[in-house]
């Protein structure tokens, strides 16, 4: 695009990995600030089968999302295209996840202040929150079995708690950090779709 550096860098989900990543190569040089949304340090694996428990409902209606979202009705449209475009991609990557996390994470170990004083905010989106209404959805229309069911529910009893340490292992980036937790509809690993601003707000 021709844009110079330094950037501000925003990544969410695999995309906090990527950004990272940028970061190990490029050092705090070319980064300005960073803005890490709802991302693992590890990988952190659903219970076998969850997927069933949506009764081959789309997860975009089980979330809410189709109704919630914050976008246009053709920005909308584009965000679906270019999921169900990536969908084949995607499938071929989830194989590397594990790997390419280790990697970043040799480079850029927790509490290695590779950002300098440069600013940082981690956005924690909760994605236990989701995983609730998928529960939900699956016991109240009879879908999954019930050793799905209970294991799902197992793992929503530490989800959330989990999900805050790890994110918070990235803190240790920068000198200059912050931890902001999603309130309100903004509860959810797709914090970009239904509340964009909060994002926006931490990039200004």
């Amino acid at each position: 695009a021709g844009i110079e550096p330094p950037y501000v860098l925003v990544g969410q989900s695999y995309g906090g990995v990527l950004i990272r990543e940028f970061l190990r190569v490029h050092t705090k040089s070319k980064v300005a600030g960073v803005v890490i949304v709802d991302s693992w340090r590890e990988p952190n694996p659903l219970p076998s089968g969850w997927f069933s428990l949506m009764g081959g409902v789309e997860l975009n209606v089980v979330l809410g999302l189709d109704l919630n979202h914050a976008f246009s009705a053709e920005e909308y449209q584009k965000v679906k295209e270019d999921e169900e475009r990536n969908e084949a991609m995607f499938g071929v990557e989830e194989g590397f996840v594990a790997r390419s996390m280790e990697m970043v994470n040799d480079g850029l170990p927790v509490g290695f202040q590779a950002m300098g004083d440069g600013r940082l905010s981690v956005v924690f989106g909760n994605r236990s929150m989701d995983f609730r209404k998928v529960l939900e959805f699956g016991v109240a229309n009879g879908y999954g079995t019930e050793e799905v069911r209970d294991s799902l529910a197992k793992r929503l009893e530490t989800m959330e708690r989990v999900d805050a340490e790890s994110q918070r292992d990235h803190l240790g980036l920068s000198s200059q950090s912050r931890f902001v937790y999603a309130q309100g509809k903004a509860m959810t690993h797709n914090v970009h779709y239904v509340a964009p601003e909060l994002i926006r707000d931490e990039v200004f």
